[in-house]
């Protein structure tokens, strides 16, 4: 993560850093268009909170953060966790 932070300038401190050894949350690297940051967050066994950050730490626009998001909510919903309920953020 801290490579990623330096590539992307995608804040990320101690507190996601514990979450990540908690298994609480997730961070993926999308290389496509935009170049993102992508947080998912978890509650239990559910996939609870995916959110895209582009690089300088900013917000896609909603067209640009909603087939990243429906990627990683079909990953994990292929792989047999429950999805249902995500909140999608730009």
């Amino acid at each position: 993560m801290q490579r990623e932070g330096r590539s992307t300038k995608v804040d990320y401190d101690v507190f996601w850093d514990e979450s990540v050894h908690e298994g609480a949350a997730y961070f993926f690297r999308w290389l496509g268009e935009p170049r993102a940051t992508v947080l998912a967050i978890w509650a239990g066994e559910d996939l609870v909170h995916v959110e895209v950050r582009k690089c300088g730490d900013v917000l896609p626009s909603a067209a640009q953060a909603e087939p990243i998001a429906a990627h990683i909510v079909r990953a994990f919903s292929r792989s047999g966790f429950c999805t249902a309920g995500v909140r999608c953020v730009p």
